[in-house]
């Protein structure tokens, strides 16, 4: 497992994850705004993740509220972003001790997740997950992944589908690469072959993370996440969600309501006109539960 964020003697080194999984690349960020360029660039990337990046943000600016203003400006989908900002402008705590503080926390709350993921796991089980909800995105043993290294560690015989994850490719360049250092046995497909692996039986069942969860249920996800979920209730495989409750948005009724961050046209990497949402919704009816650190939830829970 990967720890993408690492305070040092007074500055925040991210893993540059545009670089992965060809190349090991520490940046090393000395005020919020470069903490800000990371997160807008995708250097660090994956709700949970970019939260604590946010964090560490504040601690080292002078003026905390336009650092809050800028950070808040980067990536407008993920809710762990602004759920630390909220905590980081309403504490009178140290700033420092307090982003040291969510951050121990998240990888507390995701040891959780993966406990209670762990109950629906049994030996020969085939998993499908898509994007990476691992360490790179979540810190400690992510949150999708999380009952997969657990179980792994417990030696269960289990098998994992990895979705390429287009247009940048997360799935492959990032969940292929945390598995195969884990020594995980997975396989990498297109995202185009999800209907097939479904029809053919190979998929048991699907794990996915969350960038923000409405009250209702509904979540926003990667980008082809809603199309896996219509295919997996069409197949009767189970769908869950795993997510830290900073994640939950209690302020949005439903996933209408969700912002969903338009990407630049050129990551699909042709000349052409593009649409390039990064997120879509996936409604709480397909989905078969949603995992959090307080336990396993049903569909529509209202939180």
């Amino acid at each position: 497992m990967f720890e993408p964020l690492i305070w040092d003697n007074g500055m925040l080194k991210i893993l540059d994850q545009t670089r992965l999984p060809d190349e090991v690349f520490w940046i090393c960020c000395k005020t919020y705004e470069d903490v800000a360029s990371c997160i807008k660039e995708m250097k660090i990337r994956g709700a949970p993740a970019i939260g604590i990046a946010g964090g560490y943000g504040v601690a080292m600016a002078d003026d905390k509220e336009k650092a809050i203003e800028v950070l808040k400006n980067t990536r407008p989908t993920g809710r762990d972003l602004f759920y630390t900002l909220e905590r980081m402008k309403n504490s009178d705590c140290n700033p420092l001790d307090l982003a040291k503080q969510i951050h121990q926390e998240l990888k507390e709350r995701n040891r959780k997740i993966g406990e209670y993921g762990l109950s629906l796991l049994y030996d020969g089980i085939s998993i499908l997950t898509h994007c990476n909800a691992g360490s790179l995105a979540c810190c400690g043993i992510g949150t999708a992944l999380a009952p997969i290294y657990l179980a792994h560690s417990k030696g269960m015989d289990i098998k994992v589908f990895v979705t390429e994850t287009r247009p940048r490719c997360q799935g492959a360049r990032l969940t292929m690469y945390e598995l195969s250092q884990a020594k995980i046995p997975a396989t990498l497909i297109a995202d185009t072959m999800v209907g097939y692996v479904m029809k053919n039986r190979l998929v048991d069942l699907v794990l996915v993370g969350a960038d923000r969860i409405a009250r209702n249920g509904d979540i926003a996800n990667k980008i082809g996440t809603y199309q896996i979920a219509i295919l997996a209730d069409y197949h009767k495989i189970p769908f869950y969600c795993l997510a830290p409750t900073s994640t939950i948005d209690l302020n949005i009724e439903d996933g209408s309501q969700i912002i969903i961050e338009e990407r630049d046209k050129n990551e699909l990497g042709y000349n052409f006109d593009c649409l390039n949402p990064a997120f879509d919704i996936t409604p709480n009816l397909l989905i078969a539960g949603i995992i959090t650190e307080k336990g396993i939830y049903s569909r529509n829970p209202n939180f």
